[in-house]
């Protein structure tokens, strides 16, 4: 009983992370998009501010990475204790946490805290024009939301691009009666099926379970016609409140008991949408998912087929790595040379070391 208390509160500590993550990305779509209201977590404090020192205090391994020496760690425990960094509202205790992170820590052991936070928090140079960096980067608004939107047009011809090299990369692998099954877990060429009702049928990654389907449902985008509402996504956010403070208290909810809770806000047609839409993004991240266990049963092949397809998949899937690392690097240059210079410059310098943007 006890592990599986523990393993259910993973999963719902898991989805919480994720949805921190994502909630500001495709959530933010469209002209229901409002920069400077959006705060989810604060990426900048991580690197330069409070968040930072709160990482050292906790972490052993950023310690190591970064070399903080026994003095050093007692200095910002000593400054923790003392609640000296304490200095009013959020603006004026970052501040103070960003001084005083200058005078405890040498240029390297800045330096490197930077590259390690920003290499995980960034899966690539793209993510830098996120409505939440742009924000507390201190962009305006107004040119805020122009960068994004052109950051959001150039990553669109990416993904078109690569959309079309896996559609044939499964045309190569698959033989076609195969190639039907695998299409209709994921919408015919990553198209949305929004006629789709029965979400069941085609959910087969654990990633699309009614958690999931909570955790991530108001951060995909999906077709106009099955866009959440408003109100919808208040009562996701409601929910999801709900059952995070269950999870906390150990009393999380079972998957039959949030699929009947989702079933109460969303639409068949809402649910099998979200569903498709997660197996899209889950494959377009990692081809070779194409034939893991979930999919594979259903493709009623032999080992040795599933084998040499996986084979396949994987030097297909290096290879669009490959042109979507190259082109998304090109897509962020092309956005970042249309920057005003000051923000120009304060990005730079988030990705200096790690990718190339000159």
């Amino acid at each position: 009983m006890r592990l599986d208390f523990l393993a259910k509160r993973a999963v719902w500590t898991s989805c919480f992370l994720a949805l921190a993550l994502l909630c500001t990305r495709l959530q933010a779509d469209g002209p229901k998009l409002e920069f400077g209201s959006i705060r989810c977590i604060d990426v900048l404090s991580d690197v330069f501010g409070f968040g930072a020192l709160v990482s050292i205090n906790n972490d052993h391994e950023l310690r190591r990475k970064l070399e903080i020496t026994d003095k050093q760690l007692s200095d910002i425990r000593m400054t923790f204790e003392s609640k000296s960094l304490h200095k009013g509202d959020k603006v004026a205790m970052e501040a103070a946490a960003q001084a005083y992170l200058k005078k405890v820590l040498t240029e390297i052991q800045a330096d490197k805290l930077r590259l390690t936070y920003v290499k995980v928090r960034f899966r690539s140079p793209d993510h830098l024009f996120e409505p939440l960096i742009l924000h507390e980067l201190e962009v305006e608004p107004e040119q805020a939301q122009k960068l994004y939107t052109a950051m959001r047009i150039q990553t669109e011809e990416v993904d078109t691009k690569l959309d079309k090299l896996i559609a044939q990369a499964i045309s190569d692998a698959f033989r076609p009666e195969t190639q039907d099954i695998f299409w209709s877990f994921v919408g015919s060429n990553f198209k949305i099926d929004t006629n789709g009702s029965d979400w069941r049928k085609i959910a087969v990654l654990p990633q699309t379970s009614s958690i999931w389907q909570l955790t991530l449902g108001t951060s995909v985008v999906l077709p106009n016609e099955l866009a959440l509402s408003q109100q919808q996504q208040i009562k996701m956010k409601g929910l999801m409140d709900d059952e995070i403070a269950k999870a906390v208290a150990g009393n999380t909810s079972t998957e039959v008991e949030v699929s009947i809770r989702l079933d109460d806000i969303l639409s068949n047609r809402q649910r099998f949408a979200i569903a498709q839409k997660i197996q899209q993004e889950m494959i377009r991240s990692n081809l070779t998912l194409a034939v893991c266990p979930e999919m594979a049963r259903h493709f009623h092949l032999s080992d040795d087929d599933l084998n040499s397809i996986k084979s396949e998949l994987e030097e297909a899937n290096k290879q669009i790595m490959e042109v979507k690392s190259t082109c998304l690097l090109e897509a962020t240059k092309t956005v970042l040379r249309t920057a005003p210079p000051q923000v120009k410059d304060k990005i730079l310098g988030l990705a200096d070391g790690i990718w190339d943007l000159k």
